[in-house]
């Protein structure tokens, strides 16, 4: 809970953009521990950015990103620079 409310705080007092928080946790060596394949690593970014399941085009074009080379990071920050996601985080006010 502690934890929760550090970053809950970070976002609202600015010092943090839900982007940036987002990244922290998805680059974190308790998550990159994880090991997860391309494929699971980008139905969680579906949840985590989108808050939906992957639809079949954008999910096969995202793990073909992956598997050819585009490194995790910077899907996760083409995630967090869309505008689904930019849409979302606006309609919470922040």
């Amino acid at each position: 809970l502690d934890g929760l409310n550090y970053w809950a705080r970070a976002i609202a007092e600015e010092e943090k953009t839900p982007s940036e928080v987002a990244e922290q946790f998805l680059t974190s060596n308790e998550f990159v521990n994880r090991n997860l394949n391309n494929a699971d690593f980008i139905s969680v970014l579906y949840m985590t950015f989108l808050g939906r399941e992957p639809e079949p085009a954008g999910f096969n074009d995202w793990l073909n990103k992956l598997n050819t080379g585009t490194a995790r990071v910077d899907v996760i920050r083409q995630f967090a620079d869309s505008n689904e996601f930019k849409n979302i985080v606006k309609s919470f006010g922040l």
